[in-house]
């Protein structure tokens, strides 16, 4: 998710007026919602929960704190009726599901939780604060979050797929073997209790650090693009045509 109050984003500490997640962007100023550029309908008291969850992403918000930045005192409405006639909309306008959610997560009894995204400094943040990344991926892997990790220096335990290997290295200690659970289990109470497999782990991601670099990233690029085109072979082998039932000649 993104923020920003202009073309050159946050600045002088001034409120965003865009947030970004996925396909959606909100106006904060206007109060619109859209949806690649097409308005979503969105009421302003539904516009307002979401916007106040949205900017808090990944924090629990509590039923109280909605009520108090929503509903002011002051205002005489059925507040848990409106809440709950709020987050429905939300979550109609988002094509969301309260019982699989991908943006509002509901916390019974508590609040209300963001998941649909944090924004990039926020993330990393996140990221420098954790003692480790999981990166789970079953196909192509996590080459960027790699990369944010091993540029901070949070150790990785990742998933046995090729994206993952190519970025990590074939004899990187960290590795999983795709779909087992009790591998990762193993691997994560290990690096908990196991100082010097730990600092494996980081040593190892150190090492990888250097070819993360913008300017390294960019060279293999370059070299990537400079290799020349190879046109694939084509099979040598002549199609045979099958001899026609009876055409061979008969003895006289």
């Amino acid at each position: 998710m993104a923020t920003e109050t202009g073309a050159h984003g946050r600045q002088n500490g001034a409120e965003p007026r865009t947030l970004r997640f996925g396909v959606f962007e909100m106006d904060l100023r206007s109060g619109e919602l859209r949806r690649q550029g097409a308005l979503v309908r969105l009421q302003p008291q539904p516009f307002k929960v979401l916007a106040l969850l949205a900017s808090r992403a990944g924090e629990v918000v509590t039923r109280e704190e909605i009520q108090a930045e929503v509903w002011p005192a002051g205002t005489f409405v059925d507040f848990e009726q409106s809440l709950n006639f709020c987050i429905r909309q939300i979550r109609t306008a988002l094509g969301d599901q309260a019982v699989t959610p991908r943006f509002v997560e509901t916390l019974p009894k508590r609040g209300y939780r963001w998941i649909g995204g944090l924004s990039h400094p926020r993330a990393l943040g996140w990221l420098a604060r954790s003692h480790l990344l999981v990166v789970s991926s079953v196909m192509e892997g996590g080459a960027n979050v790699i990369a944010e990790a091993a540029r901070i220096g949070t150790p990785v335990i990742a998933s046995r797929v090729s994206g993952n290997i190519g970025m990590l290295g074939r004899n990187y200690p960290g590795f999983f073997p795709l779909f087992d659970d009790r591998a990762l289990s193993d691997l994560l109470k290990r690096a908990y209790v196991n100082a010097d497999y730990y600092e494996k782990l980081k040593k190892s991601l150190q090492e990888r650090k250097a070819l993360f670099s913008p300017s390294a990233e960019r060279a293999a690029l370059i070299a990537a693009i400079a290799l020349p085109f190879r046109a694939p072979a084509r099979s040598s082998s002549r199609s045979r045509r099958r001899p026609r039932s009876g055409s061979g000649r008969r003895g006289r």
